[in-house]
């Protein structure tokens, strides 16, 4: 795991840390691990591999854009923290 880590430029102490813990990993660690094994993130979470054809284009284009920008995926992950907890009054610029 150490070299496939630095071989994906992957934080390994994190991977070992969030495994021996238990601990989901934040979206955009899961996005760079499913990048990494080739996989999308739905695979990665639960093992079944998604059928692109018949995946709705929204969630494609969804997905490539917060793919290419971690700090769009920190916003959402702050707004589904925020939903979580009953927060709404969250103000996105």
């Amino acid at each position: 795991m150490k070299k496939f880590a630095k071989d994906h430029g992957l934080d390994y102490v994190l991977m070992i840390n969030q495994r021996s813990d238990c601990r989901i990993p934040k979206l955009k660690d899961a996005i760079s691990y499913a990048k990494a094994l080739n996989v999308s993130v739905e695979e990665l979470c639960n093992g079944k591999r998604l059928n692109p054809e018949t995946l709705d284009p929204r969630i494609k284009a969804i997905a490539d854009c917060l793919a290419s920008d971690p700090e769009k995926l920190d916003a959402v992950e702050v707004l589904l923290f925020e939903k979580k907890h009953g927060n709404s009054g969250v103000m996105v610029s």
